[in-house]
């Protein structure tokens, strides 16, 4: 193995142990955005009545009005994105999941927050598999590097 190809294999696997942090993080907590859809959340209707924007890229995001046990809620996915207004028309109607112990807490089967939530598991196995690359690449290397010590 060439110097400059070490390098690139040890570059590689430090690149890839950064990764799988962040990949296992993607996985771990995106999850509990899809939880209200398999316990105690109950679906409401909700109508599109404005758009929150964030600042930085000035993106939308639509604000929800809902009602539950009498009493009307105003809301917005912390979810922005650049079709949000042609995906959530103002005056349109949506079902929403809402937490019934905290009624403001709601999320939406489009928002992203959801969507990455969906594919936790498929997160975890990259993590998993990128650690082991890593691993595999800067381990190769390091004996390469002993390997060629040992012959001069």
């Amino acid at each position: 193995m060439k110097k400059r190809t070490i390098i690139i294999s040890i570059i590689l696997g430090v690149l890839l142990l950064l990764i799988s942090p962040i990949l296992l993080f993607i996985g771990l907590f995106s999850d509990r955005y899809t939880s209200p859809y398999h316990d105690d959340f109950k679906t409401v209707k909700a109508k599109v009545v404005d758009y929150e924007y964030e600042e930085l890229h000035n993106l939308p995001t639509p604000v929800f009005e809902y009602t539950y046990k009498g009493k009307t809620y105003v809301s917005y996915i912390d979810s922005y994105a650049s079709a949000a207004k042609e995906n959530f028309p103002l005056g349109s109607e949506h079902k929403i999941k809402i937490n019934p112990n905290n009624p403001e807490e709601f999320h939406h089967k489009d928002s992203i927050s959801t969507i990455l939530g969906e594919y936790y598991i498929a997160f975890l196995f990259a993590s998993m598999i990128t650690t082991i690359l890593g691993v595999v690449a800067i381990a190769m290397s390091v004996m390469k590097i002993i390997k060629n010590k040992k012959e001069k």
